[in-house]
């Protein structure tokens, strides 16, 4: 089992007995739980603090023992039973959710909790929950029972002020390839969803029912399955959608319940994700992209009397794009649009800042305060520039001549440089972002289209059959790695020590583009994945004016989070998340045209996608990096 990006089963015991009338159980609560936290501005979902118990039950996604996010597990059995007396619990128990005959009494519901009344102060409490994975982490703590895989806490615990807290989890593999399609978007949505369930479904009493659930771990939309293969795993069901329409451009996870003869209803597994992306067909030719963020604070004074005002301040959050428009020569961001050298291509953003502007009438007075990412660097291919842009003063504040056929640019930690590859000339400029000008171009090899930079500062450069590592500070060769093909971008996973690269045929050749590895000490290659064929970059429109038809624009990105074990690829057909210690795929999506470059918002959980043969970014929402 790899130890990666999996899914498993998770669960954890909150013991608050501190008085009261009744306790809670949780069984799932992921939009509860700080491993999935919802973007800003779309409510709370921090944990309702519960006197009693608080018990956690769920399909959890994770990245390299890292979890990303979870799904609730509805219709578990509960049960349990408190003693009144700290010292000797022997005397006067009550019983919870005790099984009658081959039946269990007490479930939780649809969003995993439920709740056990009339518990007193100062008890002792043996719990149990259904665990069809069974347990591998505290397993000394539980007991087996007989199926279905009930496991029991085999020891009391005594009444305590803090917190008790239990994890029991299993693993399963990889967490999304148990639903089809995994991603969609918005603007084509299809009639139907497949999805596996661990357990097999029936029609003999009722149909199955898919449960839907937003990142609040509220139950959004329920359809009851159409058909169910052969094997009784998997099952079709209408595409959701909610009870006003069409559901939005979001992440959601799912469960499966199945009809029981006595009209009850069974978890039956299904616990996956899907993503339904954005569209916005607003870019002519976008080729690369960046993320950025800023949040405006606009005040509203009105005069109240002549020496007193009445003011009202709103703050607005707001994530976007930086996006290189190759056909017009300009750069476009949050409804700007400024010029820039010839064909830009790659672009990357930098730096925090700060505007504030106020504006008086006899009315009273209106002031905006503007914060976050303030500049970007674009690199211009068809002029041998790079353009330095100011995002929140909308404008280009240099313009920096750099080698022959600029394409690829990666920046330092401290993003105090970057680093531009010059195709044409073999070689790499470094531009100074603080003084903003060139320090030097060095050679380095033959036709280098991609870049980034690791832990150490060490560059890697990858082009026509090579990925070289450049030393960050005298820019000499220090191994050279063969590769079978072109390199159109790669991306450096410091954690796991290896380089992920895409790698399309020779130049001018068609054949198929892969995901490859290798690691970073000693170049040894450890996977490659076919991720689909070139074909489909040479039909593209831009591809007659690119260094070669499969080039890319920061194609490939490997996850800050989650133990740099999370990449994400472009591919001719859409894109391919996989996980970089085994190379599994996590998640596919299909677009109509090849991807060009992508980027990442990982505080908001967002990924934005250039698809230029549309004029389009695509946005596909995912899991932003947890907090807490």
């Amino acid at each position: 089992m790899t130890r990666g990006f999996q899914r498993l089963i998770g669960s954890s015991f909150s013991m608050l007995c501190a008085g009261g009338a009744s306790m809670l159980i949780l069984c799932g609560m992921y939009g509860g739980c700080s491993f999935w936290n919802p973007p800003p501005g779309s409510g709370s979902s921090a944990p309702v603090t519960i006197q009693g118990i608080q018990t956690r039950n769920t399909e959890v996604l994770s990245g390299n023992g890292q979890i990303v996010s979870a799904v609730p597990r509805p219709n578990q059995p509960v049960l349990g039973e408190w003693s009144y007396n700290d010292t000797n619990p022997i005397g006067n128990v009550t019983e919870f959710g005790i099984p009658k005959g081959t039946k269990y009494t007490a479930y939780t519901n649809a969003t995993g909790s439920y709740e056990v009344d009339n518990f007193i102060q100062n008890a002792n409490w043996i719990l149990g929950v259904n665990y069809i994975g069974g347990c591998n982490t505290d397993a000394m703590k539980f007991k087996q029972l007989p199926a279905p895989l009930f496991y029991e806490l085999a020891e009391y615990i005594p009444y305590q002020d803090a917190p008790f807290n239990f994890d029991c989890t299993s693993y399963l593999g990889s967490s999304f390839e148990d639903i089809s399609p995994q991603f969609v978007l918005n603007s084509s949505l299809p009639s139907t969803i497949s999805v596996q369930a661990d357990t097999p479904l029936s029609f003999s009493y009722g149909p199955p029912q898919l449960l839907v659930y937003n990142r609040t771990g509220s139950v959004v939309a329920t359809e009851n399955a159409s058909s169910v293969d052969s094997t009784g795993i998997n099952a079709t069901f209408p595409y959701p959608a909610g009870s006003s329409g069409a559901l939005m451009p979001d992440m959601y996870g799912t469960a499966i319940l199945n009809t029981n003869s006595d009209g009850t209803q069974s978890y039956a597994g299904g616990g996956s994700f899907f993503s339904i992306g954005d569209n916005a067909n607003t870019y002519p030719e976008a080729f690369g992209v960046a993320a950025a963020e800023s949040t405006t604070r606009l005040t509203i004074c009105i005069p109240i009397t002549r020496y007193h005002s009445s003011c009202n301040t709103s703050v607005v959050q707001n994530h976007y794009p930086v996006v290189t428009l190759a056909g017009n020569s300009s750069v476009s961001w949050n409804g700007h649009t400024v010029t820039t050298g010839a064909q830009p291509e790659a672009v990357a953003t930098y730096g925090t800042g700060n505007t504030s502007t106020t504006q008086n009438n006899w009315t009273g007075s209106v002031t905006t305060d503007v914060s976050g990412t303030a500049f970007a660097i674009a690199v211009n291919s068809g002029s041998n520039s790079v353009s330095l842009l100011n995002l929140l003063t909308p404008g280009v504040i240099t313009t920096l001549g750099v080698g022959s056929t600029p394409v690829a640019i990666s920046l330092s930690a401290d993003q105090s440089l970057a680093y531009v590859v010059n195709y044409s000339s073999g070689s790499i400029s470094v531009v100074s972002l603080t003084n903003r000008n060139v320090i030097g171009t060095y050679t380095i090899g033959g036709n280098p289209d991609a870049i980034d930079v690791d832990y150490s500062g060490n560059l890697w450069v990858g082009g026509n059959g090579y990925i070289e590592e450049v030393s960050g500070s005298t820019y000499q060769i220090l191994q050279t790695i063969s590769v079978a093909g072109t390199v159109t971008s790669l991306a450096v996973s410091n954690a796991l020590g290896k380089v992920v690269a895409t790698v399309a045929p020779s130049a001018g050749t068609s054949g198929t583009l892969s995901v490859q590895s290798y690691s970073i000490l000693g170049g040894q290659q450890s996977y490659s994945l076919g991720i689909g064929s070139t074909t489909a970059y040479a039909a593209s429109s831009i591809s007659g004016r690119l260094v070669n038809p499969a080039q890319l624009g920061t194609g490939t990105l490997v996850s800050a989070n989650y133990g740099n074990d999370i990449s994400i690829s472009a591919s001719p057909g859409g894109f391919v998340v996989t996980e970089v210690s085994t190379g599994g795929t996590v998640m596919t999506g299909s677009t109509p045209y090849p991807i060009r470059a992508i980027a990442v918002d990982p505080n908001y959980g967002q990924v934005y996608l250039t698809v230029p043969d549309s004029n389009a970014v695509i946005t596909v929402p995912l899991p932003p990096v947890p907090t807490g």
